[in-house]
């Protein structure tokens, strides 16, 4: 009588499945290594955003309206003054007047930019930019995540 023969290797559905699991663990691991590296681009897209938006309503309003950036959090505010909170505004797509950066995963250079009534930059003394005010986003988690934007004197624009 003779032994029946084992097939050797692996069936099909035991491929598949080893197959899937890899694709599931590589997808979580490409996830998460990708949201470091676009962190600080992303903040960097909604604080030129939010620079805009002030000078939008500077323009609008006839009033100056300003961005200040203490490193640790930003936020909009009317008038000269950035320390006066009750001249503090939400800033679109926010729930609170601060955006903690913090809670962003980012760290931002300390700035202050008014818009006067033509929408030109200011800094927080009333003067006229006269050069590039240059503002750096980091990504907390990766230091080699930077972003960088630079509001032109005269026009304001952000680039």
């Amino acid at each position: 009588m003779r032994a029946a023969l084992r097939p050797s290797g692996f069936t099909i559905i035991e491929l598949v499945v080893v197959l899937i699991v890899l694709a599931i663990v590589s997808a979580v691991i490409v996830s998460r290594v990708s949201s470091l590296d676009i962190r600080a681009a992303g903040q960097a897209d909604a604080l030129r955003s939010h620079l805009l938006h002030a000078q939008s309503r500077a323009l609008k309003s006839g009033s100056p309206w300003g961005l200040s950036c203490s490193g640790t959090e930003y936020w909009m505010f009317t008038g000269t003054n950035p320390n006066d909170a009750t001249k503090e505004r939400p800033l679109p797509g926010e729930e609170a007047m601060h955006v903690v950066l913090a809670n962003k995963g980012v760290g931002i250079t300390a700035f202050t930019v008014i818009y006067d009534a033509y929408g030109r930059p200011e800094t927080a003394g009333g003067v006229l930019l006269n050069a590039n005010l240059d503002i750096t986003v980091q990504s907390a988690g990766n230091a080699g995540s930077t972003a960088s934007l630079s509001v032109i004197p005269e026009t304001g624009y952000v680039q």
